[in-house]
């Protein structure tokens, strides 16, 4: 008698595991971002079937959204994907010699589309200076409990060395905790350099007045987030990683 609680199988494609990584590495990513990046050239239905057939055998799951726009080129988000615990147990079976997490991190609705907008700012990065790794800071923190302060994203060279911590600010922050945040900066061993991402002038101009306080100029670059998406940020990620000098070392594999 045929047994209909089966669970739906699927045999792992190399694109379905680079999407569980692309999953795991940046926690969450929209329908628009999945596309883009993993499905060049793929009609919709053959990617909604793909999606829909991860998230039917339990490698990924889906998270419906209230409608909102978001990105350079003004995408309408629904939902977003993110991995799943079988996922990440995949990735560990394929990936042995990496490290993972065994739980994926927790959806905040409040952030999501600042964790959208991450995704874009570190594909298009990633797009200018590809001998560059990106890391989480929600990971890297699993693995850095020790840290003080906990950057959006980290960057890190070819060798393995810690080089610059990113903030993507969309909205301005009291001073209060501008103030905090420059602290522990200024503290933290593992960043000799931090680049903070805005998304107005008035965000970056608040924050450099709080510098030139802490006599910290030097140590902080900034970037806009329209230069950023558009393809304009690798001048100043070149400035930031030739004058760090981190030499902490980076437990995590791209």
């Amino acid at each position: 008698m045929q047994n209909l609680n089966k669970q739906p199988s699927v045999i792992l494609t190399e694109r379905d595991l680079f999407i569980l990584k692309g999953l795991y590495d940046f926690t969450l990513m929209s329908f628009p971002q999945l596309a883009k990046v993993f499905f060049v050239g793929n009609a919709k239905p053959t990617i909604i079937n793909r999606l829909s057939k991860l998230e039917q055998c339990g490698f990924i799951t889906k998270t419906k959204l209230p409608r909102f726009i978001t990105g350079m080129d003004k995408k309408v988000i629904s939902v977003v994907y993110q991995i799943s615990r079988l996922g990440i147990r995949e990735l560990q079976k394929r990936f042995s010699n990496v490290e993972f997490h065994p739980e994926p991190v927790r959806l905040q609705p409040f952030s999501i589309e600042h964790d959208l907008l991450l995704v874009d700012v570190l594909l298009s990065l990633k797009t200018q200076k590809p001998d560059m790794g990106f890391v989480l800071g929600e990971h890297f923190c699993r693995f850095k409990s020790h840290l003080s302060v906990k950057p959006d994203a980290i960057l890190i060279d070819m060798s393995g060395k810690l080089v610059v911590a990113l903030e993507l600010e969309l909205t301005a922050k009291s001073e209060k905790r501008y103030r905090e945040l420059i602290l522990k900066y200024r503290l933290a061993k593992d960043f000799e350099s931090v680049v903070y991402i805005t998304s107005s002038d008035a965000i970056r101009n608040k924050i450099q007045s709080l510098l030139g306080g802490f006599g910290m100029t030097s140590k902080f670059k900034f970037m806009s987030l329209g230069e950023v998406l558009l393809g304009n940020g690798l001048q100043i990620i070149n400035q930031s990683t030739l004058s760090a000098g981190a030499e902490s070392e980076v437990k995590y594999a791209q």
